[in-house]
């Protein structure tokens, strides 16, 4: 890894850890969609991981928030 790409990782983290995850799964699905038209499917499929576990990421925390303010009412 780079020290690039490793910046870039933890700008990424920083901005989930704002709460904005939304504008780092928008980037990673570019990153992945440039990635496979210029034929480098492998580095592609690592976007696809990183994207696939911040969804997830993010479902459960919508779950958990649901709850919380189900709970508060």
């Amino acid at each position: 890894q780079s020290h690039e790409e490793y910046m870039k990782n933890i700008e990424q983290a920083r901005e989930i850890l704002k709460g904005n995850t939304r504008e780092v799964q928008k980037m990673l699905f570019e990153e992945m969609q440039k990635l496979a038209e210029e034929l480098r499917f492998e580095e592609a499929e690592e976007i696809k991981r990183k994207y696939i576990l911040l969804d997830n990421f993010c479902s459960k925390s919508e779950v958990v928030s649901l709850e919380l303010t189900f709970l508060k009412t």
